[in-house]
């Protein structure tokens, strides 16, 4: 076949090249050239999808590269700015942080993602990963896009706001944020978008509140089970208050320093948030990262 291709070990058609990449950033480079064989029916060695994945991780690092050089030259944006037009209409982002393993150690690999929303008819399937949370499964993410590095939160800054400009988020009507609690995506949200509608994801949000829970009724009793439908449901319904004072009573109860800190960053984190005005405003308050896609 490589014959009567022309190609040289290693090497692989344009088509071809583009689909051994996608694999590769799917699964392991291994898992990778099996699965390619099921289809080619002929074998693609590991090392050739490791080329031709890394050589798309190439071209992304310099696309991406490109976009930052644009998004620092303001005389490029002014004149992008002149000639924007306005989009109507709403869209999000989100930012969250994984610890990957990398060549013996481990990293904090940093993604985003813009995206539009919309309203799915109840007759359609819908997307979703792992337990839904909330109420707004109706509404489905569109048209994704993933950037992702790993970077030091003011470095990824960069990226951020370089994806932003390609993304031409700055001409929509509204942007809107989804993302967990992490100081650092935070800082970020408030330095390039400051405007932006701030929203820290439900499914999130409620993590807080499970072990607050535990210490006060004891893990996995019909007690803490009680409670914490009870305080997620308030959380959802806009009651963001009354749960925070609730989490803070029973945390002086379980006298736990770890509780403590659970209520304390509960409240920083939901300080302003309401999540039943996000549902009557039908803006989608689970981030593009969680548990609900």
């Amino acid at each position: 076949m490589d014959k009567r291709l022309g190609l040289k070990p290693g090497e692989s058609t344009p088509g071809w090249a583009s689909r051994l990449g996608i694999v590769g950033v799917e699964t392991s480079f291994a898992e990778a050239s099996q699965l390619a064989e099921r289809f080619l029916l002929f074998r693609v060695s590991d090392n050739t999808v490791r080329k031709q994945t890394e050589g798309y991780g190439k071209a992304q690092a310099q696309a991406e590269m490109e976009w930052k050089e644009f998004a620092d030259d303001i005389k490029r944006l002014e004149v992008r700015e002149r000639s924007m037009e306005k989009r109507t209409g709403r869209i999000y982002g989100s930012l969250d942080g994984a610890h990957v393993p990398l060549h013996g150690e481990w990293r904090e690999l940093k993604t985003l993602c813009w995206y539009a929303v919309q309203a799915m008819h109840p007759s359609q399937p819908q997307n979703h990963h792992g337990q839904r949370v909330g109420e707004q499964n109706h509404l489905q993410a569109r048209n994704m896009k993933y950037s992702c590095d790993i970077q030091e939160a003011e470095q990824f800054g960069r990226l951020l706001w370089a994806s932003a400009i390609q993304q031409q988020v700055d001409a929509y009507e509204e942007i809107v944020l989804v993302s967990d609690g992490a100081v650092w995506i935070w800082n970020l949200v408030q330095k390039y978008f400051p405007n932006a509608v701030q929203i820290v994801d439900g499914y999130h949000a409620s993590q807080y509140l499970s072990p607050i829970a535990e210490a006060a009724f004891g893990a996995n009793t019909p007690q803490a089970h009680e409670w914490l439908t009870q305080a997620r449901s308030e959380l959802w319904e806009g009651r963001v208050q009354d749960v925070i004072q609730t989490a803070a009573w029973r945390t002086l109860t379980a006298g736990s320093n770890h509780v403590c800190c659970n209520t304390i960053l509960l409240a920083s984190r939901l300080c302003g948030m309401n999540y039943n005005v996000c549902k009557k405003r039908s803006i989608r308050s689970m981030s593009n990262h969680g548990s609900v896609v």
